[in-house]
């Protein structure tokens, strides 16, 4: 199991891609990552990272987010529009709080599954049929 077949599994179970890019000017705001819905994919941003392991964490918290289908109606906070200059708001379907502390449920929960999903692609071998992934994901 792999970030790359993690993210894979979603997008089949979602019928819709995952687009994953770093988001340089994160670190001036605090914000680690943030999952937003729009009509045709999801984006998930990470902040630069300090490590391959911690853009991994980073990115598997936005995945858990996406599993747990933790999605709003109405965004809970505006994205600020200085990171993401070229995102037409019209487009977004929706989108999480952008976070920086883990200090809510939903927090909490979401980084309770990223650690799961870590600790299977650490004691795992590549699969290709699914069955370790579909043990996490359901």
């Amino acid at each position: 199991m792999t970030l790359e077949s993690v993210q894979t599994r979603l997008e089949a179970i979602r019928g819709r891609p995952i687009v994953v890019r770093e988001m340089p000017r994160a670190a001036a705001t605090g914000i680690c990552g943030l999952w937003i819905a729009v009509e045709d994919r999801d984006l998930v941003f990470h902040a630069p990272a300090r490590s391959a392991l911690h853009r991994q964490q980073i990115i598997l918290h936005e995945f858990a987010h996406i599993i747990l289908r933790e999605r709003g109606d109405v965004p809970t906070d505006p994205v600020p529009s200085a990171l993401f200059e070229d995102l037409d708001p019209g487009t977004v379907v929706s989108n999480l709080a952008a976070r920086s502390t883990y200090d809510n449920v939903e927090e909490l929960a979401a980084e309770m599954l990223a650690d799961r999903l870590a600790r299977a692609i650490r004691t795992t071998r590549p699969f290709s049929d699914g069955s370790v992934c579909s043990e996490v994901l359901g």
